[in-house]
């Protein structure tokens, strides 16, 4: 995959989309024109919304919107994903309109688009005045997908019967529209990477997110989102999900054959097992706290996928059940979370073709939430801003109710969906949390962290350490992609003595210093165990001798794979505390 071609796509094509949307808002809140007569009350509840949230935040969130849903039909066509069989975006092979548009033109239009079928023929017969018929007609049948495809992505493609059609570009099928510009920068070849939608996520923002972690203030609620969205590098996803989720697949069925093929699992030291409890694929919870666009989730999906296929279930259920049973995640950033539903069910729809429909008939939505402040409610006031960090027991969960048939009903589900998902203990919580230090916290933040996290209250990746042991069984197991910071320095002491005492650091991979591109911070990647384990010994991997990110993958895998290598080594946790200080000096 061409990251750096991606890279240079998202943000031009962000630019381009702005200004796009900046110009058609001054176009329709200042024209009194006889096309726009009809769209009088959209007109209306643009100039409202303009005023209460400021014109500026009102073209983000429209350019935002598009891009979306372009790159989500981009990606669509190039796998041949369209639930109705025609690209919508993408032309056929040696062809130069978009395919749904073509076929409208020879007299085929799919009845399910619910269209006025006889208004595009008209146009396209030339019977309706237009400057431009055919750019008309595919306006009409993109938004009509769009609607369409609410039915199986109702997060992403919201009905569009708003300012949002208005704002539309109007140039949508020239070589030089911004359609065509999503067909060249999303190769086939890139659309075959599920990946590629996190990584276009991410760059869209970067120029925000450089800006805010360049800047040395405090950062304001709406900031943290963007500030802390950082993509999870492909093998410390595979170590991480390999050497938590793997775990309890190789502690429950030691023979599985699946196994040999999780390549980051890295087989531990005899005493560090444990006898776990006996359960189900169906009944294992897999959580993602800062799911972002969901890349570690992905990865466990095609893990369970392992898992499940070993236990010789029905290829045919095996993503729904996947999705419906053991897969949950949840983000500050609702854009993220709308990406991550989206590569979930695409994950899904790669490995069964008839996906969809179950989806439809079955009822499958996937378990990502996103967090939104809730008025009136102590523990949600300010979700957007503590996250995963809130704490709900089981007990305040379940004193949740929702009276169904009311007009309370859909907030009440909203409150209950995410004190369920807090409250529960799960078996395996990986995640890359933000990296934002006490300073740049906001106010309120920093003040619920101080309180709730003494221990760890210098940095929120550290806070989310010990948080994702508290959202954690017994049995249960955590990753992390963290600073290396908290090994040693005096500030995190009390998180290391914590750890060493109270849980077992399963495994850990230092990388070289400058081993990760993605931070200016040292990095580091380790498993935990919730539980203590006496006499255990956890395996440990330092790369500081290999410069440059693209030798860390390689020599963990070359330790992993030769342990006699000279820089894996095995380490029983309680000799760290010999040292003032506790570091993990393996």
């Amino acid at each position: 995959m061409n990251t750096s071609q991606l890279e240079k796509f998202a943000q031009l094509t962000r630019l381009r989309l702005l200004d796009i949307v900046k110009g058609k808002i001054e176009y329709v809140t200042s024209t009194d024109s006889t096309e726009l007569r009809d769209y009088q009350e959209a007109i209306q509840k643009l100039k409202k919304d303009i005023n209460k949230f400021g014109v500026q935040t009102i073209i983000d969130r429209v350019a935002y919107t598009w891009f979306n849903r372009l790159m989500a039909l981009r990606f669509l066509d190039a796998n041949e994903y369209q639930p109705l069989g025609l690209k919508v975006i993408s032309p056929k092979q040696g062809y130069s309109l978009p395919e749904i548009l073509d076929e409208a033109k020879q007299g085929n239009i799919v009845e399910e688009l619910n269209v006025d079928t006889a208004k595009i023929n008209d146009l396209l017969d030339g019977h309706i005045d237009s400057t431009n018929p055919q750019n008309e007609v595919f306006k009409i049948l993109l938004i009509a997908q769009c609607n369409y495809l609410n039915e199986l992505f109702p997060f992403l493609f919201e009905k569009i019967n708003d300012y949002t059609e208005l704002l539309l570009p109007d140039d949508l099928t020239s070589e030089l529209s911004i359609t065509n510009d999503f067909v060249k920068g999303m190769s086939d070849d890139d659309c075959q990477h599920v990946e590629i939608l996190g990584w276009l996520y991410q760059f869209y923002i970067s120029e925000l997110n450089a800006k805010l972690i360049s800047s040395s203030k405090a950062y304001k609620k709406e900031e943290l989102a963007p500030a802390s969205q950082l993509f999870t590098p492909k093998w410390i996803v595979q170590y991480m999900v390999d050497n938590t989720l793997g775990q309890v697949w190789a502690e429950l069925k030691p023979n599985a054959i699946g196994l040999s093929q999780l390549e980051y699992y890295i087989k531990p030291e005899e005493n560090n097992k444990i006898n776990r409890t006996t359960k189900s694929i169906e009944e294992i919870k897999f959580f993602e706290p800062c799911c972002g666009s969901g890349h570690i989730l992905s990865y466990a999906f095609d893990v369970f996928y392992l898992m499940y296929e070993d236990a010789g279930t029905n290829p045919a259920d095996i993503p729904g059940l996947i999705i419906k049973n053991n897969l949950f995640g949840i983000d500050i950033d609702s854009r993220a979370s709308q990406i991550a539903s989206f590569v979930l069910l695409m994950k899904a729809r790669q490995k069964y073709r008839r996906f969809f429909k179950t989806m439809v008939k079955e009822n499958i939505t996937p378990n990502i939430y996103h967090y939104e402040d809730i008025e009136g409610d102590e523990k949600l006031s300010n979700a957007t801003a503590l996250g995963s960090l809130i704490k709900i027991s089981q007990a305040e969960a379940d004193a949740i109710t929702v009276e169904e048939g009311t007009i309370f009903a859909d907030d009440q589900q909203k409150v209950k969906n995410l004190y369920n998902l807090l409250a529960t203990k799960y078996d395996v919580v990986v995640t890359n949390p933000p990296y934002i230090n006490s300073k740049r916290m906001e106010p309120q933040l920093k003040r619920y962290v101080e309180n709730t996290f003494p221990t760890s209250k210098s940095d929120l990746f550290a806070a989310f350490i010990e948080q994702c042991l508290f959202l954690t069984n017994k049995e249960g197991l955590t990753g992390y992609m963290t600073p290396f910071v908290w090994m040693f320095i005096s500030s995190y002491e009390d998180l290391r003595k914590k750890i060493i005492d109270n849980h077992l650091i399963h495994s850990l991979v230092q990388l070289e210093y400058s081993g990760f591109d993605g931070a200016t911070v040292p990095i580091c990647t380790f498993t935990l165990r919730n539980q203590y384990i006496e006499n255990a010994k956890g395996s440990y991997i330092r790369l500081e001798d290999f410069k440059g990110s693209q030798n860390q993958g390689p020599k963990t895998l070359e330790a992993i794979n030769n342990p006699a290598c000279g820089w894996f080594y095995i380490k029983n946790q309680k000799e760290f505390s010999v040292i003032t200080g506790n570091p993990i000096s393996y």
